[in-house]
């Protein structure tokens, strides 16, 4: 049932089409970085050695997964919420209400049908938050370098306070696939706090913004209450998801409890849901 409904997932135009834009943004942004590093010499500075350096063609200086200075970026790590449920969190509500679920029930039995649900809605939104990352790193490689990051370069905005930061500058090709990892689990659990909503939520359009309005809630809520003095931390899960958002202090902590009680609570929700005989 599991693998039926992944082929379910992969052959959706609207999962297909979401994942299209969300891998366009960091293919832009590739692109835009590519220009810039062979027509400008905006570039360069004079590094610490002495020598002039070329800021451009360091692999993890411009990956969308760091920097905080392109259009893409602020485009795409605002969005992901928002196109992470659209992807496939909707399907089960659109199951619902066409009574197709009445179907696969039938023949499969309730458990089945909501575990294969919750784990293809999961794939679904981790796939979408993780592979433009990825894109944008792989197309990065094909014109810059994999040099060390040095950290007398501020613009990088990471330290030993940042979630993975002590990694990224000793091994940073670890850090962008732990960081991605990371994301691939935030963006699936979104994915299925979305799913449950439509439990509880008539007309899937309406399930769909929920996550997204409630991380832009959360998000003002700690620039304008949680900040701490000039430690500038916040509690923001949409920075979090970043690894270097400008300025703040991200220790992770607070980012991997809220996947985790994400993921707990959908579940339960999810096997509740799964067991009662008189709700479908």
């Amino acid at each position: 049932m599991i693998r039926q409904e992944i082929k379910r997932l992969l052959s959706s135009w609207m999962f297909r089409a979401v994942l299209i834009v969300s891998l366009l943004i960091p293919f832009l942004n590739s692109y835009d970085s590519w220009k810039n590093i062979q027509n400008d010499l905006e570039w360069r500075t004079m590094g610490p050695s002495g020598q002039v350096e070329n800021l451009g063609l360091s692999t993890f200086a411009g990956w969308i997964g760091i920097e905080t200075y392109s259009s893409g970026y602020s485009l795409f790590f605002f969005a992901f919420p928002l196109l992470v449920c659209i992807g496939y969190g909707w399907s089960f509500r659109q199951e619902m209400d066409n009574g197709y679920i009445n179907q696969i029930v039938s023949r499969v039995g309730k458990k089945r049908y909501y575990a294969s649900k919750y784990v293809s809605t999961f794939l679904s939104g981790g796939i979408i938050l993780t592979l433009p990352l990825l894109l944008n790193l792989l197309l990065r490689m094909t014109y810059t370098n994999l040099a060390l990051p040095d950290p007398v370069y501020t613009y990088f905005n990471m330290g030993n306070r940042n979630f993975l930061g002590p990694l990224f500058f000793t091994h940073p090709l670890w850090f962008c696939f732990l960081y991605m990892l990371t994301d691939f689990v935030f963006g699936g659990a979104l994915a299925c706090l979305c799913m449950t909503f439509s439990y509880f939520i008539k007309g899937r359009v309406l399930a769909l913004p929920i996550p997204f309005l409630l991380l832009m809630v959360w998000d003002h809520i700690s620039k304008t209450y949680l900040v701490q003095n000039d430690t500038i931390y916040t509690a923001s899960i949409l920075r979090m998801a970043h690894p270097g958002p400008i300025g703040y202090y991200n220790p992770g902590t607070v980012f991997l409890l809220v996947i985790a009680s994400i993921l707990v609570i959908t579940a339960l929700i999810t096997a509740d849901r799964a067991g009662k005989r008189d709700v479908l």
